[in-house]
């Protein structure tokens, strides 16, 4: 299989993030539904998942922490945080 060089990944990610805004619904909503993201909204996103293997005896913890700003009207800017642990006692 070959190797995709540093400039194709480059294009391949810059593509992966533009393609999905030419498919995104521009129309306008109408006056009588609020725009349910408007600007100056903060949001807070969670997430944490909990993996038990009883008979081997592994355990997994798995968390996601997210906090978004909508500096314009439908576009935000966030910081994501996600943790992983992993236990497996020695036998």
């Amino acid at each position: 299989m070959p190797r995709l060089s540093p400039v194709a990944w480059s294009v391949a990610s810059l593509l992966a993030t533009i393609c999905p805004l030419a498919l995104a619904d521009n129309t306008t909503a109408p006056a009588s539904q609020p725009n349910p993201f408007p600007q100056g909204l903060w949001t807070l996103e969670t997430f944490a998942s909990y993996g038990n293997q009883p008979w081997m005896r592994e355990q997994l913890y798995s968390g996601t922490l997210g906090l978004s700003y909508y500096f314009w009207p439908n576009w935000c800017v966030g910081l994501e945080g996600k943790g992983l642990y992993g236990f497996q006692p020695e036998k």
